[in-house]
């Protein structure tokens, strides 16, 4: 059964449409959020070519973060199952999505039968030095200071790791080097939503350090599934991820200026055209925009 209102008054689907439509061919800068599956990040981003219009995710700026790693900066990559397979040491960076839980916990209930096949120990480097249930669940030690982001925490490692002082010296690494020591293929885990893009770049310098004397690597886990599998749709289809735009019918990527939400929120866009598949979500209200 369909539900569709114009305003707050239930009309029929046929009705709906056709108030979208006359609302969209009068639009001059339709912006489209999209939180949807394959098939319904296909419709919008034709639809966006049609009108001239751009496109984003709802979780855009963790998006761009990933992305911008990819793109801008790059990096050392295994696969989770290599990482299992060969790590006796694994690093947790940040906070990790709920929804990837449940595969480092069977992380934990196993060892290496590659490499070193050393028991394998965890580490959490978190910033601040606070420890979530999650990494107590797998018994991960520590890795911050006190008044330290993420990013600075990152940055700190890196330098204690090549033996420079620093003014706040963040606890066990000791212990870190020593497990580094032993270790032939330490893994570093992180996601969109463990940090800023500055950290997430910091974290591949550190990663890059270690390879010059050994093997190290890192497993990119997306902060939601689904929005990597827009943006996985976007490259295929325009050959740029999302926070494109179409102003000149070419597809253009500009992570700020098409940034969504900015532009509703400085009244750049006139109409704002939400696209999600799951149920319960609610778009944002913006100002000065349909």
């Amino acid at each position: 059964m369909s539900v569709a209102w114009v305003g707050s008054q239930p009309v029929s689907l046929m009705d709906a449409i056709q108030n979208a439509a006359k609302l969209l061919a009068s639009s001059r800068c339709p912006v489209f959020t999209l939180d949807t599956d394959v098939h319904g990040t296909r419709s919008a981003i034709a639809l966006a070519e049609r009108l001239g219009g751009a496109y984003d995710h709802a979780l855009g700026e963790t998006l761009a973060n990933e992305v911008s790693l990819f793109t801008n900066h790059g990096g050392m990559f295994t696969t989770p199952g290599e990482a299992r397979r060969r790590s006796s040491l694994i690093v947790l960076v940040g906070e990790i999505p709920a929804p990837h839980h449940e595969m480092l916990e069977s992380w934990a209930a196993s060892r290496p039968d590659l490499g070193d096949r050393n028991k394998r120990l965890w580490f959490h480097a978190s910033g601040s030095g606070t420890v979530s249930a999650d990494t107590r669940k797998l018994k991960a030690v520590s890795l911050g200071g006190d008044g330290l982001s993420l990013e600075g925490a990152l940055a700190v490692l890196r330098a204690e790791l090549h033996g420079r002082h620093v003014a706040s010296p963040l606890g066990n690494v000791a212990q870190f080097r020593q497990a580094l020591n032993k270790s032939q293929f330490p893994v570093f885990v992180f996601s969109g939503a463990s940090g800023q893009a500055a950290g997430l770049v910091m974290l591949q310098g550190l990663i890059a350090d270690l390879n010059k004397n050994g093997r190290a690597s890192s497993v990119f886990l997306p902060a939601d599934d689904d929005a990597w599998g827009t943006a996985l749709t976007s490259l295929w289809m325009t050959g740029f991820p999302p926070r494109t735009g179409f102003s000149n019918s070419l597809p253009s990527y500009d992570p700020v200026r098409w940034d969504v939400q900015r532009m509703i929120r400085e009244k750049e866009a006139d109409l704002h055209v939400w696209m999600s598949t799951r149920g319960g979500e609610t778009p944002p209200r913006g100002e000065g925009s349909h």
